[in-house]
């Protein structure tokens, strides 16, 4: 395919995603959607994949190499965040879309939090809770002698 075909295919999709999702706006879950929030989603999520491709990462990035590091900490934690903040922001009578990122922010940032310290203090180290809790496989290996600490 041709650069031109691969980016009018991009923009094509986007716009029929934006189409679908404001043609079922009165069926649930969209109903709560307003159309100008679907149309700006849409935009930032073209114009992120756009420049993506535009400039890409050439080689590793370490900021994604270093989350992907931590992938099944906030894979089993997020939720927790997540929730706790949704309902704290609610509370407060806070339901505006802004919310979404801080929540999103919340839901990756407190698994890393935790992970590190499981990690870096002093009790939870001896008692190897991240290992149990996170890397149980080579826990075990390690306390039957199969490899180092």
């Amino acid at each position: 395919k041709t650069r031109f075909a691969k980016i009018t295919g991009v923009i094509l999709s986007s716009f029929a995603s934006a189409g679908l999702l404001i043609a079922f706006r009165n069926y649930r879950p969209y109903s709560t959607i307003p159309v100008g929030n679907i149309i700006i989603a849409c935009g930032v999520s073209l114009f992120l994949f756009l420049l993506f491709r535009q400039y890409p990462i050439i080689g590793e990035n370490p900021v994604l190499t270093r989350l992907g590091g931590y992938s099944l900490e906030i894979y089993i934690l997020h939720t927790y965040f997540v929730t706790a903040g949704r309902a704290a922001f609610a509370h407060r009578g806070w339901n505006e879309y802004g919310v979404v990122s801080l929540i999103f922010i919340l839901g990756v940032a407190g698994p890393l939090v935790i992970a590190w310290l499981l990690k870096n203090i002093k009790i939870f180290k001896k008692l190897e809770l991240y290992h149990i809790l996170f890397r149980p496989y080579y826990f075990v290996i390690r306390k039957t002698g199969d490899i180092k600490k």
